[in-house]
């Protein structure tokens, strides 16, 4: 979908006319394509398109289906996007474009016959017409667009309006629409790829046709009031942070070959919420990671204070074959998501009448659990603040020449 500015334009010309004056006075989206059969079988599941494929625009379809189409997206509540400045999903309402709507957009700001100029010797690099379709529809947006980025709004697909076909006033008009009395002619805009006229590719040009009229160079393409994206984003939930640390818990692993302990340490987490994610959308490194939402977590829990170190994976394991030991102090790396649900699992095995009947059994922190503990009741990029200039006093990383793991 792309968004059309609000303005003013003087719709028809000489021969569809008469000229007058029209004033859109809301932004609207307008689709970049015609609807395809992809989309339409996606919705209603049949596709009733003489000539079949995917990418094609969806044809010999009546008014009425393209209502049912339109009704049948809006009264699921399917239909949504993601805005890019902050993460929201919006959900919206289609409908079709005005005639008005349709013209000015196809116009994008010109005043010539076609909105490339007045020549009609660019036509097939726009258009497609009978001279260079086959006389059959082609898969959306392989022709230039027009200034404003659409494609195809001459020729491929004549477009149902949600106006009926009506004879022009003159007389200055502000966002134009007429009724749609039951037994009303249709409003077709664009060329399609039937048309012999060259001016049927006007942007002026308009036709009516009988109601209902499932003629295969018919199609549409959708439309929505900007209102949907132009409200206000919800506040951000404020509140008291009730992350507060409980004192460390420490229970000891005895060392399979040798009477040595080895301490792990956890730290009690007390339950609470907070804004999971981030709101980043200016590098798409950071995609993944919106939108921001809010997360309650119900019940306290334990996380290790340190990352599982190479002497406690030998203390569990014993068997050390396949892992990387060369300081007991430091993480162990380089292992499997299975590996670690094996180490877990002879954990909860040797720890079973020390630790699990009186606190649970071990395993990996979710998500937002390890994202909670993370920011420790913080609200900013990193828990110590946005300004990344602490980052070497928190974080070992190669950007400091350390191209190795470090001692926890």
């Amino acid at each position: 979908m792309k968004r059309i500015p609000a303005g003013a334009f003087v719709m028809g010309n000489d021969a569809y006319g008469p000229k007058h004056n029209v004033t859109l006075t809301n932004d609207f989206y307008i689709g970049v394509y015609e609807t395809t059969q992809a989309q339409w079988q996606a919705v209603m599941g049949k596709n009733p398109s003489q000539y079949q494929g995917n990418d094609l625009p969806i044809h010999a379809i009546a008014k009425s289906e393209c209502r049912d189409f339109i009704q049948k997206i809006n009264s699921e509540n399917s239909a949504y996007f993601i805005l890019p400045s902050d993460g929201r999903k919006v959900y919206v309402k289609f409908r079709l474009p005005t005639e008005a709507e349709w013209e000015y957009a196809c116009r994008a700001g010109t005043e010539t016959n076609y909105f490339w100029g007045d020549s009609e010797s660019s036509l097939n690099d726009y258009a497609w017409t009978p001279y260079n379709s086959g006389m059959r529809p082609q898969a959306i947006g392989q022709k230039l667009p027009n200034p404003w980025g659409l494609f195809d709004m001459t020729g491929n697909c004549r477009e149902l309006c949600e106006d009926i076909y009506n004879s022009y006033s003159a007389n200055d008009q502000a966002d134009p629409i007429n009724g749609v009395p039951s037994n009303g002619e249709d409003i077709l805009r664009g060329g399609g790829w039937s048309d012999w006229r060259t001016n049927s590719f006007w942007s002026a040009y308009r036709q009516n046709v009988r109601s209902p009229w499932p003629a295969p160079d018919i199609s549409f393409r959708l439309a929505m009031n900007s209102s949907w994206f132009d409200q206000p984003p919800d506040p951000t939930p404020t509140w008291t942070p009730t992350f507060t640390p409980k004192p460390i818990v420490s229970i000891t692993l005895p060392l399979a070959l040798s009477a040595d302990v080895v301490p792990l340490n956890l730290i009690q987490v007390q339950a609470g919420h907070f804004i999971m994610g981030n709101n980043r959308v200016d590098n798409l490194n950071y995609e993944q990671e919106v939108p921001q939402h809010e997360v309650i977590l119900t019940n306290d829990f334990y996380l290790g204070t340190y990352e599982i170190t190479q002497a406690q994976w030998k203390a569990v394991m014993g068997n050390t074959q396949g892992v990387t030991l060369n300081n007991p102090d430091k993480p162990i790396t380089n292992i499997t998501w299975d590996q670690c649900s094996q180490f877990i699992a002879a954990l909860n095995q040797m720890n079973e009448t020390q630790w699990n009947r009186k606190y649970g059994t071990f395993d990996l922190p979710t998500e937002a659990e390890w994202e909670y503990a993370c920011r420790a009741g913080t609200q900013t990029e990193f828990f110590w603040g946005d300004d990344d200039k602490n980052y070497f006093q928190y974080d070992y990383s190669n950007q400091k020449g350390n191209t190795s793991k470090q001692v926890v």
